[in-house]
């Protein structure tokens, strides 16, 4: 990553970070693309695919049913901000 590709970073997460803190992360996240860049590079074409880490095992998971749990108006009472009905959050996109 280049200092450019790190600026819309910021910009698109709306981090404000100082030059060292630029500097920092440039230096780890390069570190981390790099290891990317050489798994990309390991021979896999002769390993079948792992469908489940599970697989020698059968579904011990529970059937997925529809239950009610809570009403929205339960869950609404929770939230920090709501308005006729819907949860307000702060603006993200602009």
């Amino acid at each position: 990553m280049d200092k450019e590709s790190l600026k819309q970073f910021e910009k698109i997460t709306k981090l404000e970070l100082s030059d060292k803190e630029r500097e920092e992360f440039l230096v780890k996240i390069n570190i981390e693309f790099e290891k990317f860049e050489k798994l990309l590079k390991i021979d896999t074409s002769d390993v079948e695919p792992l469908i489940s880490v599970l697989e020698n095992q059968k579904n011990v998971l529970r059937e997925d049913t529809a239950q009610k749990a809570f009403s929205r108006d339960e869950l609404l009472k929770l939230a920090h901000d709501a308005n006729d009905g819907y949860f307000v959050v702060p603006k993200t996109i602009e």
